[in-house]
This record gives structure tokens, C-alpha cells and sequence, in this order.
């Protein structure tokens, strides 16, 4: 929308779009749009293009529900059933359960100030990954739900929590 006029890009009218049903949006340092999508990958908007990414490029699971770009440039997607999936040099490397993180179920993915990746899972709560390793804080650690929407980081440093069912964390 230019403040005139909306341009729809949908499935009909773009190759590199597979599915409408949008989930995630993410705009990196270099300008290039991200976009997550409910059943058809993650597809990447640059100089005009639409490029799709799914599980024969290497995603974990073509239900994206969140999309974000660490400082280090690499683009991290949270799936359904899939994990964690880390988009870097052209490859796509999958982190689940067996490498550590509570819940292959991501449902949002924020990068602290600090450099931390945090990862908000449906019933494994949430997980800070540092150092290549992931730590867990469930409703053991005092989290008031095991089912992390959302996050941000404040100008102060705290990191704030929504969660189902269980309210707001800091």
C-alpha cells in the first residue's frame, strides 16, 4: 500500500509465492522482505523477485510461523513440527529436539541485544540458544506457561514474555 493503492501478490499472480495464507514477515539489514507462510515455506522478496524456500531446498517443514534475521546474518524460521531452521550461505541447517530444543512446535523467534536467540515453543516453553547451545526455561524455572507467542526486548534490557493462558512474563 503507497497510501493510494494496494498491490496484492498472492499464489495467482506469483511463481515464488506458494501459498496466501501469510504467517510471518521479516524485512533484513539488506532490504529483503522474508515471508513465512502456513503450509508453503518461506519465501524471500529481493529486487523485484519472489524466491520460494521448502523442505526440497532443505526447510524442516513448510509451516513457517515465524521469520527472523540474526545480527550475524543469518535467517532463522520456526516451524510446525519442524524446528528451528538457520538460513545461511544459501543452506538451510535444522536444530529440534534432539539437538536440544524443548519442542520441535516454534512459534516465535527474537535475537536479544546481547546476541541470544530466543525461541518461544508450543508446550516446551521457551529456550535461549548461545554458543551453539540451547538452554530451557519451562514452568519448572517459574514461566507461567509452557506455550510462548510472542517476545521483546525493552530499552532497559528485559526480555517480556506472552504467553497462553499464563499472561506476560518479564
Amino acid at each position: 500500500f503507497d497510501g493510494v493503492r494496494f498491490v496484492v501478490f498472492n499464489s495467482k499472480n506469483v511463481a515464488g509465492l506458494k501459498l496466501n495464507y501469510i504467517t510471518a514477515l521479516f524485512e533484513d539489514a539488506q532490504g529483503t522482505l522474508w515471508i513465512g507462510t502456513n503450509g508453503g515455506g518461506v519465501s524471500r522478496f529481493k529486487d523485484g523477485k519472489f524466491t520460494n524456500y521448502s523442505t526440497d531446498e532443505g526447510l524442516s517443514s513448510r509451516i513457517v510461523r515465524s521469520v527472523y534475521g540474526s545480527e550475524d546474518g543469518s535467517l532463522w524460521a520456526g516451524t510446525g513440527g519442524g524446528g528451528l531452521n538457520r538460513f545461511k550461505d544459501g543452506r538451510f541447517t535444522v536444530y529440534g529436539v534432539k539437538e536440544g530444543l524443548p519442542s520441535n512446535d516454534v512459534l516465535v523467534v527474537f535475537e536479544d541485544r546481547k546476541g541470544a536467540l530466543w525461541i518461544g515453543t508450543e508446550g516446551g516453553g521457551l529456550a535461549r540458544f548461545k554458543d551453539e547451545a540451547f538452554t530451557v526455561f519451562t514452568t519448572k524455572e517459574g514461566l507461567s506457561s509452557n506455550v510462548v507467542l510472542s517476545l521483546y526486548e525493552d530499552h532497559n534490557g528485559n526480555l517480556w514474555i506472552g504467553t497462553r493462558d499464563g499472561g506476560l512474563n518479564r
